[in-house]
């Protein structure tokens, strides 16, 4: 299982990764129609000799559909990997609904009962850690005594 926040970080990176691929095909899309609409003229003022040419030569003609299918296909490649995602997306958030409905927004870090979430007890802990514990306990016990004190 995961943590509410891995899920929304996963979240947010497949629907930056939505928009980038968007973008991209777009992009894509917009190069191949000035590849269609500019090669074959750039191509034939200088690399044929116009005044030995009779007819158009087939690769100028070849051209601009390469350039639709690249685009074309392309976008449709996006369309298809952004419907992925959308799933994942769809997924990725039933999953974080039923996280939060059943453990709330606190990752459970092993204070709860679920069966994901085992609570350490202090064998677990390793022994800075259980140092750490006892002094943070010292220490609260001494602030208790200091405004007890104060009181009186």
């Amino acid at each position: 299982m995961h943590s509410a926040d891995q899920l929304r970080f996963k979240i947010s990176q497949l629907r930056q990764d939505k928009v980038i691929f968007a973008i991209e095909s777009i992009a894509v899309f917009i190069f191949a129609l000035f590849t269609s609409a500019f090669l074959p003229n750039l191509l034939l003022r200088y690399f044929y000799d116009q005044a030995s040419l009779t007819a158009v030569p087939p690769v100028l003609e070849y051209i601009p559909v390469a350039a639709f299918v690249v685009g074309v296909g392309f976008f449709l490649y996006t369309l298809i990997i952004n419907m992925g995602r959308l799933k994942m997306i769809k997924k990725l958030e039933k999953e974080l609904d039923e996280l939060l409905a059943t453990h709330g927004d606190h990752c459970c870090d092993g204070m709860c009962s679920c069966d994901d979430c085992q609570p350490m007890g202090m064998e677990g802990m390793s022994s800075s850690s259980a140092e750490s514990v006892g002094l943070l306990a010292e220490k609260l016990r001494s602030t208790k005594a200091k405004k007890s004190t104060k009181k009186a």
